[in-house]
């Protein structure tokens, strides 16, 4: 058998929206908000979670949005958002 057994060529293995923790790349921020993006993306990466630290909320979610995201996912306020759209 091939390492490849079981396994549906062409079509991806999941098809669900993958996240980061913006947290995992800490380190990476300080380098460019925009690279740091562009490589989350580039890596299959189409929902982030966090903030942009120190950088201006609304810049922070434009910069999102070019890379193809919906925008930042916050933990801010998400109970009250999932009690209110249950």
């Amino acid at each position: 058998m091939s390492g490849s057994a079981g396994f549906s060529q062409g079509k991806p293995l999941c098809t669900a929206a993958l996240g980061v923790e913006a947290y995992t790349y800490r380190n990476s921020w300080p380098r460019g908000v925009g690279r740091t993006l562009d490589t989350t993306r580039m890596l299959g990466f189409t929902e982030l979670e966090g903030d942009g630290g120190r950088m201006d909320p609304k810049e922070f979610r434009r910069l999102c949005g070019m890379g193809g995201r919906g925008g930042p996912a916050a933990s801010r306020g998400a109970y009250e958002n999932v009690i209110v759209n249950i």
